[in-house]
C-alpha cells in the first residue's frame, strides 16, 4: 500500500495495528513459523555469532521459540534489550529464565545478566508497527530502536507480517533504515 506524504505517523500506526489485530491467531502462528524459517536461512543470520532480538509480545512475530532454540543449541550468543532511563541497553541471556516482565509488560533480562555493547552485535532483529518495502520502519514512537541503532555495523532485520508492509512509511532523518525485512512470503533486501 502506498501512503500519501501527508499521512501522519499515528494514523499509520493505528491502521497497521488494526490490520495485525484482524489476523487470526492460527494465521499468525503459521506466518511466524514461515518468517523464522526464512530468517534462519539468510546468510547474514547464519554467519552471525551475536544476535540481539526483541522478546515478542502477542501481536509481534514470535521470537521466543527462536531464542529457546538458539539457547539450547548454543550456536549463537543471544542478546536482549532492556529499557533503562529512556534508552535501550543490551544484555546477554543464557537461559529463558534470565527473562522477567519489565517495562511496558515486555519480557526483559534480569539485572544479573551481562551488559553488552551494541557495537559488538552482529545482527539485530527489530520489531515495528509498519514497514516499507524500501526498508523504512515505524515503531511505537519512542525512538528507542532508532537511538540504539545509531552507529552500529551489525545487520538490521525487521520481522513483520505482510499486513504491515507498505511501499514506504513516514520517516524522518533520525529514523534508521533497516538492511532487510522478512515477512511470511517475501524478503526485502
Amino acid at each position: 500500500m502506498i501512503l500519501p506524504a501527508s499521512s501522519d505517523k499515528q494514523t499509520v500506526r493505528e491502521e497497521a495495528q488494526k490490520k495485525v489485530f484482524s489476523l487470526s491467531k492460527i494465521y499468525r502462528q503459521e506466518a511466524d513459523i514461515k518468517i523464522n524459517a526464512a530468517l534462519t536461512k539468510l546468510s547474514q543470520y547464519d554467519h552471525s555469532q551475536i544476535i540481539c532480538t526483541y522478546v515478542s509480545t502477542e501481536y509481534e512475530i514470535d521470537t521466543i521459540e527462536l531464542i529457546k532454540s538458539e539457547l539450547l543449541l548454543q550456536r549463537k550468543r543471544i542478546i536482549v534489550p532492556k529499557i533503562h532511563s529512556q534508552i535501550i541497553q543490551l544484555y546477554e541471556i543464557t537461559s529463558i529464565s534470565d527473562l522477567c516482565v519489565g517495562k511496558f509488560g515486555i519480557q526483559e533480562p534480569i539485572d544479573t545478566c551481562t551488559r553488552i555493547n551494541p557495537r559488538d552485535v552482529d545482527l539485530f532483529l527489530i520489531p515495528g508497527i509498519a514497514f516499507g518495502k524500501d526498508k523504512t520502519r515505524m515503531g511505537r514512537g519512542k525512538g528507542y530502536y532508532d537511538q540504539l541503532l545509531q552507529g552500529v555495523s551489525g545487520t538490521t532485520i525487521g520481522l513483520c507480517y505482510n499486513a504491515q508492509i507498505y511501499t514506504s512509511v513516514v520517516h524522518d532523518a533520525k529514523d534508521v533504515q533497516l538492511d532487510i525485512i522478512v515477512t511470511e512470503t517475501e524478503i526485502f533486501v
